[in-house]
């Protein structure tokens, strides 16, 4: 976490980048992630709220060889389903199967996640796009500036979900 400047050299390897809003909880982070060099692999759905300006944060459990397998940024909660596919090695008997982020709850980001596999991950498939799996926003129009806003301001246009629009209030 950084400050935006003009020129500022964050690091190597940068998986998300992006202007950070406070306290916001509908952008959601989608992450598989190995523990360790060899060790057991992680899924877990966050919201980032509060963070500290030029700090690291570890999204893993801090051991050494620690890698980011898959990462997703969702700016309105969406889950998207998966498909893990494991190297052929020892007695694995299923080699692919799919996961689907909506089946996990959002938590804080410095959750372990819930367990995919001890075994060696060869690849991670985006089996398709999900639905915001947040409820729907309220929309209003400010008439004074002539613009949609989601603070209360102006005049109540209803509430909205992709693909549907739900009965004004």
């Amino acid at each position: 976490m950084v400050k935006v400047d003009s020129k500022v050299f964050v690091g190597k390897e940068i998986i998300h980048a992006s202007i950070f809003k406070k306290n916001d909880t509908r952008t959601i982070y989608n992450m598989v992630y190995r523990d360790g060099a060899k060790g057991t692999s992680f899924i877990k759905r966050f919201a980032v709220k509060g963070v500290n300006r030029d700090k690291a944060y570890d999204m893993s459990q801090g051991k050494a060889g620690s890698k980011v397998l898959y990462f997703t940024a969702n700016l309105n909660g969406e889950a998207e389903v998966i498909t893990i596919l494991l190297r052929s090695v020892g007695s694995v008997k299923k080699l692919k199967w799919d996961l689907d982020f909506a089946d996990l709850q959002i938590k804080g980001r410095a959750v372990k996640g819930n367990t995919v596999s001890k075994y060696s991950i060869l690849r991670i498939e985006l089996k398709e796009k999900g639905v915001s799996t947040l409820k729907p926003r309220d929309i209003w129009f400010d008439e004074t500036i002539r613009r949609l806003n989601f603070d209360d301001r102006g005049t109540h246009s209803g509430c909205f979900q992709r693909g549907r629009q739900t009965p004004d209030r």
